[in-house]
């Protein structure tokens, strides 16, 4: 009985790392694209502060809505 209890929570946690790993994949797949927007900003000429840079981050993850 005790293995099963075993079994169970270390699949849970395999689980909840396996979840932890894809949502860090996915922050570090959108570095490019950060990148890229702040390269076509400061083509038009706009210059763009560290807060600037950190809320259009924060924004960007909260539009595509994950």
């Amino acid at each position: 009985m005790k293995k099963k209890y075993l079994v169970i929570v270390l699949m849970f946690v395999v689980f909840l790392l396996l979840g932890a790993g894809v949502i860090v994949y996915k922050g570090f797949k959108l570095v490019p694209e950060m990148f890229r927007l702040n390269d076509h900003l400061k083509s038009e000429g706009y210059y763009m502060s560290e807060f600037e840079w950190k809320m259009l981050g924060n924004a960007y993850y909260l539009d595509k809505g994950q």
